[in-house]
């Protein structure tokens, strides 16, 4: 746990076991700032390989049969293949598009990926003081030197951050936003829940009071709880009477948040205001085509990011630190340092999922090939 600031000793107190070591889960909250911070290397490897192993072998099994049954249920239908199946009703329409959009991706980031892994593996050799021609960057190294090149870059420490983002306050904030936005209010309901964590809101109309939905918080980690995720629990229907019901399930610091998972809050309630303000006659069509499902989340995600909404943090926490127009466009300096990995890792997932939806193959062994 060296390099792992206090604030995250603290939190994780609940996993410390006999022995004075932690048994950390695998969630994104746990795992991402150890990967950022903890200078051990060995440790790092570990984890890594832990989280990257879940399901182990028997998932490999299951991916060659879902993408066997793939091609025959394209088949049944009259498809050369799962892509063709798949893509038809889609922007792309058909694999060729899919393939050239891809090898466009190839061509714009593979110099920039390399020069990337080359810088990262130059401040490897800085911090372990090895020659520069013996020292290997490893993928669980990435994350450690790029929040390294980030602070000492762009002057942006993630966990210094945290001061500025409480995570109650950061919830205000995001209800504020929303409230000036689209005029409607969230009013704390006490109900029935799955767990005492969680909070409920209703949705109501500001100016006559109607009620529209109502969205759940489930905002804190606890064993066996994974996901960072939005979830639609139940679309509205006007031809049915239906109103929607969404939640916010996330494993988030109950102190304070980092700018990164602050994002994440703003981003996964932008999914939920998709759900409570649509308003549409059938169930079905409150869940819309995959071109368009992240652009409502990514849309209301820029509050987040910007100079002028981020001024209005003062508004809900009068307290709280400003971020000076400076350091807001070190943050997005900061986003934008190491695209080239984040691409070139997007375009190997992407390119793996299509040649296994257009040619069924062992995965394992396309995998390692790409």
């Amino acid at each position: 746990m060296t390099g792992l600031p206090d604030a995250y000793l603290k939190a994780h107190e609940p996993w410390r076991v006999a022995n004075g070591n932690y048994a950390l889960t695998l969630n994104p909250s746990s795992y991402l700032p150890f990967m950022q911070q903890a200078s051990n290397e060995s440790a790092r490897k570990r984890y890594y390989i832990a989280r990257w192993n879940q399901g182990g072998a028997a998932n490999i099994v299951l991916l060659d049969e879902m993408v066997r049954l793939r091609k025959e249920l394209a088949q049944l239908f009259g498809f050369p293949s799962y892509a063709h199946y798949a893509l038809r009703r889609s922007m792309a329409e058909r694999p060729e598009t899919v393939f050239r959009f891809l090898a466009d991706v190839k061509a714009a980031v593979t110099e920039v990926e390399r020069n990337e892994i080359e810088e990262l593996r130059a401040e490897k050799a800085r911090d372990q003081g090895t020659p520069l021609a013996e020292t290997r960057l490893q993928r669980w190294d990435v994350d450690f030197y790029q929040e390294r090149v980030r602070r000492s870059r762009y002057a942006t420490d993630q966990q210094k951050l945290r001061r500025y983002f409480p995570t109650d306050k950061s919830v205000e904030f995001m209800f504020a936003v929303a409230q000036r936005l689209f005029g409607v209010r969230f009013n704390e309901t006490k109900v029935a829940t799955w767990h005492p964590d969680v909070r409920y809101f209703d949705v109501v109309d500001a100016k006559s009071n109607r009620f529209l939905g109502g969205v759940y918080l489930d905002l804190f980690p606890r064993e066996g709880k994974v996901v960072d995720a939005e979830i639609t629990i139940r679309n509205a229907s006007r031809v049915a009477g239906r109103t929607p019901l969404t939640a916010l399930v996330t494993t988030f610091d109950r102190q304070s948040l980092d700018h990164w998972h602050f994002e994440v809050l703003i981003h996964e309630f932008g999914h939920a205001l998709h759900t409570l303000l649509s308003r549409i006659d059938y169930v079905r069509h409150g869940s819309v085509k995959n071109d368009f499902v992240e652009a409502p989340a990514q849309m209301f995600q820029e509050w987040a990011r910007r100079e002028r909404p981020l001024a209005l943090f003062k508004d809900v926490c009068p307290r709280c630190p400003q971020l000076t127009p400076a350091d807001v466009k070190n943050l997005e300096a900061a986003r934008r340092y190491g695209k080239g990995l984040e691409y070139g890792r997007e375009w190997l997932l992407a390119t793996f999922d299509m040649m296994l939806s257009t040619d069924p193959q062992p995965a394992l062994e396309l995998w390692k090939r790409l």
